[in-house]
């Protein structure tokens, strides 16, 4: 029983050095643009991809009452496409 824990905590922490080392070389770059545009640059070459995200600061809280419904419109729009 000693053993299993004992190479469960080895385990775990072996993955958790690993993790750490792997964090910091792969630190991320951070810039504001002067329209308030956050940019966020992270590498990792783990794999020959390329990944994009884009999050926007508002929501349907920040709606007036004119504006109602056009958070989950732009939603929709972001997620699903549109042709036009």
């Amino acid at each position: 029983m000693r053993v299993r824990r004992l190479s469960l905590f080895i385990l775990c922490f072996t993955a958790f050095l690993l993790l750490s080392i792997n964090a910091k070389a792969n630190a991320a770059f951070r810039e504001e643009l002067g329209n308030g545009l956050t940019v966020i640059v992270q590498e990792e070459h783990s794999a020959p991809v390329a990944a994009i995200q884009l999050w926007v600061k508002v929501g349907s809280a920040d709606e007036t009452e004119k504006e109602a419904g056009i958070s989950h419109v732009f939603e929709h729009m972001l997620f699903k496409g549109m042709k036009k």
